[in-house]
């Protein structure tokens, strides 16, 4: 199909050069001979360069910004159209700052045209303009640059670099005649630090731009299909003035595996980064409030991903088949679920769906074979087609909030899963200010008993101050109305037991002034962890060694606890540092 399209181009280009060899005058600038049509006689005037015949101009070109015929002045504002097509002794060319337009084929097939410099002043870059210039390796676009026609810098064999400078250029060519196709050498675009917006479609097919994509901060739109399908790009990194990202954006950039997205990204488009294989991690900011269908469909090696608070739909396909995705957490501030938004997650275990969900769309579910629960906090049942679990099995749980079961099994879509229970809404989350001080734990709750234990159990040494939320009671009685996550303060004991275990250890010296040493006689892994006095952890270190030197010249005269935690026992110790 390439080798019929190239052939289609270049009989168009011949029947173009064909139609006719005219032209007003002919001047003459440092011994070359360029053609001319007036393209305006009356004030502003102007002329642009003409095709004279396949081969007619050769070597080094220098056009001149103006020329004179018939005793009239002429400023030269356009290299026309097939000007310089089919040149292939044109080696480089000298374009002044009159000049606005590279007009359509311009310089198409000059094969051996090495170098061309586009001044400042050109705004638009014709269809095929430099089709087929073999011999090019590098190309600057100009700052005012606004349209970059279709096939223009398409099959050029030796492109590798390219200098992107147009600050406003809104559209580089169109799926079918992508400006960059048959570039395989092309690996580095470089942004100028000025350019506001990537244009539609500028890198499609790129297939060798590859490492790392950093935008300049300038930039604040990304349009659509600009880096679509560039499968070798590994980094891609969107600057904070990013607000918007077009469709198919990034669609198969497939060894895209990082992505970091600025923090005023308002809007993602459809497919945006659909088959990008290789991305697994993905976090969406706050900023995000429209995320169009299909961003991540495909996106085989998802593992973790997530979402704001900033959106209020999943659209349409978002996650689907996203095989690899273990879990995911919707939004509260969701209310619907498009249709296969997550279809074919089939490593996909438990999903969540907030309370405020009130519809749910066509397959929405289906496939997820490994789904062990599905949990609803939405009062009212979903609007839901019988196809949202389509091929799940009937019998895993569904849990719904309290006293809602019986609405849910008698509900259209909903009645045909078997196993759908009462459940508490809410989620408990417990930590500890430090692992090593002591653990939590709590009594199971209920719709029938929505309360629950809460028990601190410190450690040797160590001893329960208070809750977070400055609570002191220890066990605790909490009734759950809400998501709640409380963590256990605990603290060294003014009533600490000092063990001295079964390890042959000695520690000295102690008082201490600097350091202390730890000997053990026989060779074991231990962990050393020293607090000080009000159990905040200062030292912590694991080792095998006999002999371990702890520095203590960073810390301040008082008394300090050591632990030393074996594979048999925990051994708890005072030490008093005293410097001179």
């Amino acid at each position: 199909m390439k080798i019929i399209r190239i052939l289609f181009i270049s009989l168009l280009f011949l029947s173009y050069c064909q139609e006719s060899f005219a032209y007003d005058f002919a001047a003459i600038n440092n011994g070359d001979t360029i053609y001319y049509n007036i393209t305006s006689n009356v004030s502003p005037k102007s002329v642009e360069v003409t095709y004279k015949g396949a081969n007619s101009y050769s070597g080094s070109i220098s056009i001149p910004s103006l020329v004179t015929y018939n005793t009239v002045n002429y400023p030269v504002t356009k290299i026309g159209n097939q000007a310089f097509a089919f040149c292939s002794g044109l080696t480089s060319v000298s374009i002044p700052l009159s000049v606005i337009q590279i007009g359509d084929s311009a310089f198409c097939y000059c094969s051996n045209l090495s170098s061309i410099n586009l001044p400042q002043s050109i705004t638009d870059i014709g269809d095929s303009a430099f089709f087929h210039c073999s011999a090019l390796t590098e190309i600057s676009i100009p700052k005012f640059v606004k349209l970059i026609g279709n096939a223009a810098f398409q099959h050029n064999e030796n492109l590798t670099t390219v200098y992107f400078n147009a600050i406003n250029c809104f559209l580089a060519g169109s799926y079918s005649y992508p400006i960059f196709r048959d570039c395989p050498l092309l690996t580095k675009i470089h942004f100028d630090t000025n350019v506001t917006c990537i244009p539609h479609l500028l890198c499609f097919e790129c297939s060798a731009l590859s490492d790392t994509l950093m935008l300049p901060h300038s930039v604040t739109k990304i349009g659509f299909a600009s880096f679509y399908a560039c499968s070798s790009l590994t980094t891609v990194i969107i600057p904070n003035a990013v607000d918007s990202i077009g469709q198919e954006a990034f669609l198969g950039c497939l060894s895209l595996t990082s992505l970091s997205l600025g923090e005023s990204v308002r809007y993602i488009g459809t497919n945006a980064f659909a088959s990008c294989f290789a991305l697994s991690v993905i976090v969406i900011p706050n900023s995000v409030q429209t995320m169009g269908g299909g961003v991540f469909e495909s996106c085989y090696g998802l593992i973790n991903v997530s979402l704001p608070n900033s959106i209020n739909r999943i659209e349409n396909n978002l996650f689907r088949a996203c095989f690899n995705l273990p879990t995911i957490t919707i939004p509260p501030s969701v209310t619907s679920i498009g249709s296969e938004a997550f279809s074919y997650c089939q490593n996909l275990q438990s999903i969540t769906i907030p309370e405020h969900v009130s519809q749910i769309g066509n397959y929405a579910f289906e496939s997820d074979t490994s789904l062990k629960e599905i949990k609803v906090k939405a009062l009212t049942p979903p609007l839901i087609d019988t196809s949202a679990f389509n091929r799940i099995p009937r019998t895993i749980p569904v849990y719904v909030p309290c006293q809602t079961e019986d609405a849910y099994r008698s509900a259209d879509g909903w009645k045909i899963m078997s196993n759908i229970q009462d459940s508490l809404m809410i989620t408990l989350s417990l930590a500890v200010n430090d692992t090593t001080m002591g653990k939590v734990s709590y009594a199971p709750f209920s719709c029938e008993q929505p309360s629950t234990t809460l028990t601190a159990v410190p450690t040797l040494g160590f001893r329960f101050v208070s809750w977070n939320d400055g609570n002191t009671d220890n066990p605790r009685h909490i009734t759950l109305t809400q998501d709640t996550s409380l963590t256990a303060e605990f603290e060294y004991s003014d009533n600490i037991l000092e063990t001295d275990g079964k390890l042959s250890l000695q520690i000295y010296p102690n008082p201490a002034q600097d350091h202390i040493i730890i000997e053990q006689q026989q060779q074991d892994f231990i962990e050393i962890i020293l607090y000080t006095a009000h159990g905040k952890k200062v030292n912590h270190i694991s080792t095998t060694n006999t002999q371990t030197k702890i520095p203590l010249d960073n810390l301040s005269n008082g008394i300090y606890i050591l632990k030393i935690v074996s594979s048999h026992e925990n051994i708890v110790k005072k030490i008093q540092l005293l410097k001179q």
